[in-house]
């Protein structure tokens, strides 16, 4: 059985690819059923993107991060994330419930994606007797924090107070969570320091619905940047670039233009930076391989979150030039880092782009490379 978030359904988000290969891999090794929590949507719309299961079933809960919050809820939530963790990560009752109807008594292996949902669920340690319990932390709540507090907070010093404070509180909390845990997955083997109590093993992202994949057009012959995600932190990354580094960038590189591809709601940062000249608000598309196929270069220029970045690797297998934060570099091993143009000041993010942006000849072996 694979537990996971709506948030994570579907190939259009990396979260939802990681969901996708799990669910993949699990059906090689049985019939697999699947449970989505904390949604609305019609079962319609979800079944196409599980062929093959052996069982559907949607799952709401009270505390999903998908759920719309008022002001005061959402000020309540993130008090019980940050800092009340046996608050923001109590078992859901009626999660609960559902899942002890599904599961019954029958040997069976659980495979949940994040920590969040494995908390929801409430398993105490008598449930390891009927079966095994697996969580994929994908982005570690202790690593993942700290960073969204200096991004929310928009200050380091905080947000190295917290991570010095309060992350080895909730690593504890984590380990105390997951001592009954058959296997713990995590994305990256930097993700795997401070949880050697643990069974753990590496799962990686690769990019998973790419394929066979031939640009028309080099990089050399394109003259876009592009960047594809969605989610806050997205949008955050987004917005640096666009404050710091996108006026100098077009004033040197005036015939370039930059697109930003991805779902979700961009109409605030498309208000907020409405006179910028050469940006295009794409926002979801049919096809990514276009808009890859079109771009100079991709970027990713991103300060929190955990985990690896899929759009990272994906971009890699489109054999487009590749420009990063550290953050979003991290991950895929020193033969992808030792080419990946990486800086966390918008000087040096500027100068990696224009670099790629003005020699023909670099950008296609870059791409090449990293491809």
């Amino acid at each position: 059985m694979l537990v996971t978030p709506h948030s994570c359904v579907g190939p259009a988000s990396g979260g939802g690819q990681r969901t996708d290969l799990f669910f993949s891999a699990l059906k090689r090794l049985g019939p697999t059923e699947v449970v989505v929590l904390g949604t609305a949507e019609g079962r319609e719309n979800i079944e196409p993107h599980f062929p093959g299961h052996s069982g559907l079933h949607l799952v709401d809960t009270q505390r999903a991060f998908t759920r719309k919050l008022s002001l005061t809820q959402l000020a309540s939530q993130r008090i019980d994330r940050y800092i009340r963790f046996s608050r923001g990560f109590r078992p859901d009752p009626a999660v609960r419930e559902q899942m002890r109807a599904l599961l019954g008594s029958k040997p069976v292996v659980v495979v949940y994606r994040y920590f969040h949902n494995f908390c929801l669920a409430g398993h105490k340690p008598e449930d390891v007797k009927t079966m095994r319990l697996c969580v994929d932390l994908d982005d570690r709540d202790d690593q993942r924090l700290p960073t969204m507090v200096q991004q929310l907070s928009g200050s380091r010093i905080l947000g190295d107070l917290y991570a010095r404070l309060m992350t080895p509180v909730l690593r504890k909390f984590m380990l105390s969570k997951l001592s009954i845990a058959s296997l713990v997955w995590l994305a990256a083997d930097e993700d795997l320091a401070g949880l050697d109590e643990l069974p753990t093993a590496v799962a990686p992202n690769v990019p998973f619905r790419i394929g066979e994949f031939a640009a028309d057009l080099l990089p050399s012959q394109c003259s876009d940047v592009l960047f594809v995600g969605n989610f806050a932190p997205n949008r955050d990354g987004v917005r640096w670039f666009l404050q710091k580094c996108w006026a100098d960038l077009y004033r040197r590189h005036p015939k370039s233009r930059f697109r930003i591809v991805g779902f979700g709601d961009w109409s605030e940062l498309a208000d907020e930076f409405q006179g910028s000249e050469g940006v295009d608000f794409v926002g979801a598309v049919d096809d990514l391989a276009s808009e890859y196929g079109r771009a100079r270069l991709v970027i990713l220029p991103l300060f929190s979150g955990g985990g690896t970045k899929i759009k990272l690797i994906e971009a890699c297998a489109f054999g487009r030039p590749v420009v990063a934060t550290t953050l979003s570099g991290r991950g895929f091993g020193p033969e992808v880092a030792a080419l990946l143009p990486q800086s966390d000041t918008a000087d040096g993010f500027v100068a990696h782009c224009s670099r790629y942006l003005a020699d023909e000849k670099a950008a296609d072996e870059l791409g090449s490379r990293l491809q």
